[in-house]
C-alpha cells in the first residue's frame, strides 16, 4: 500500500473517530451516520436512528441502488476505489446498524477479517444478527445486492432479500475499461 493511500486512510479514520457525520436524507429515506470504514476498501458501517423501521431501511438501500445507477454515490460517500477504471465506487459493502457500538471501524474490521475457526464463526454470526440491512455492489461483476439482515448469513431470521441484480452490460463495460487501462500500461 502506498504512503499516500495509507495517509488518506489514516485521515479518514481520524475524521470518523472524532467527528462522525450525520447524513440527512430525504423522501422518507432515514438519516444515517458513517461510523466505520473497513481496512479493506469499500466496507462501510453506518448507523440509523433507533426508531428506524424495516420499511425505511429498504428505502435507504434502494436509495444507494438508485444513486449507483446514476453514478451519484458521491452524494453520501467518498470514493471507495479512487481512480479505478470501472467506477470510483467499484466495490461497496454497506452494513446498516442501530447500535453504534457494533458499527465501529474496529468491529467492522473484526467481522471482515474473521477466521474460519468455530469461535470466530460463532462471533461473526452473532454480529451478523445485529446487521439491519446490507447494500453490496461489485461493478467488476455487474452485481448489486440489497437485503434486510446480512447477506453473508442469509439463513438468519432477519434476512429478507430486496434485490439481487446481475448486469452483464455493466460487467462487460467494466472489463473493457480494465483491458484498455492494462493496454495503456496501467493497473
Amino acid at each position: 500500500m502506498s504512503i499516500k493511500k495509507i495517509s488518506v486512510y489514516l485521515i479518514m479514520m481520524l475524521v470518523l473517530t472524532i467527528l462522525p457525520i450525520r447524513i440527512i436524507a430525504t423522501d422518507g429515506v432515514p438519516s444515517f451516520k458513517i461510523t466505520g470504514i473497513g481496512k479493506t476498501p469499500g466496507w462501510i458501517a453506518i448507523t440509523v436512528p433507533p426508531k428506524t423501521t424495516d420499511k425505511e431501511i429498504v428505502l435507504l438501500i434502494n436509495e444507494f441502488k438508485r444513486l449507483n445507477e446514476k453514478n451519484q454515490l458521491d452524494k453520501y460517500f467518498k470514493p471507495t476505489t479512487p481512480g479505478a477504471p470501472c467506477s470510483e465506487f467499484t466495490f461497496m459493502d454497506i452494513l446498516i446498524f442501530k447500535d453504534a457500538n457494533k458499527a465501529t471501524t474496529k468491529m467492522l474490521n473484526k467481522y471482515i477479517n474473521c477466521s474460519s475457526s468455530q469461535k470466530d464463526m460463532s462471533w461473526s454470526e452473532k454480529y451478523a444478527e445485529s446487521i439491519l440491512g446490507e447494500y453490496i455492489q461489485h461493478n467488476v461483476y455487474g452485481e448489486m445486492v440489497g437485503c434486510l439482515g446480512s447477506n453473508d448469513y442469509n439463513k438468519l431470521n432477519n434476512f429478507k432479500p430486496i434485490f439481487n441484480i446481475k448486469n452483464q452490460n455493466k460487467k462487460q463495460d467494466c472489463m473493457n475499461k480494465l483491458r484498455i487501462r492494462r493496454q495503456q500500461g496501467g493497473r
